[in-house]
């Protein structure tokens, strides 16, 4: 009997012995998987890295275009604001010269009257007298 135990400690040892090679193998098999997906996808997640820094660069680059072209939108948008400005100051300069030309006009028209009237009271003075001195000269 005791060989019968011996016999049978000796195969459920090379079974332990035999289920150890199985798992140190299925172990070492699954490293070997897990390296070789390793190895095929580095190059795929690199591929997505630097895609991603790629796109984070275009998109650090269209914040910038769109900064620019909001900080331009905004020196027009002065820039038309100061014009409306200039333009309004030039139409109340123009409205006051047209003022002060309507004032002159007014009061040329005034003195050009005046002395039209005086001259004409001149001249008929001046017709006056001398129908008085045709008049009052002797006759012969």
């Amino acid at each position: 009997m005791r060989v019968v135990n011996t016999i049978a400690k000796s195969e459920l040892r090379d079974e332990q012995v035999a289920l150890a090679v199985v798992l140190v193998n299925e172990r070492a098999l699954v490293l070997v998987i897990q390296r070789v997906v390793m190895v095929a996808l580095l190059p795929i997640v690199l591929l997505l890295v630097v895609s991603e820094r790629v796109l984070v660069a275009h998109l650090v680059v269209l914040r910038a275009l769109v900064d620019v072209l909001v900080l331009a939108a905004l020196v027009l948008h002065l820039a038309v604001a100061v014009v409306v400005l200039l333009l309004e100051l030039v139409l109340r300069v123009v409205r006051a010269i047209v003022a002060v030309a309507a004032l002159v006009v007014v009061a040329v028209a005034a003195v050009v009257d005046f002395l039209l009237s005086r001259a004409t009271n001149s001249i008929c003075l001046h017709r006056q007298m001398m129908l008085v001195n045709s008049n009052s000269l002797p006759t012969k």
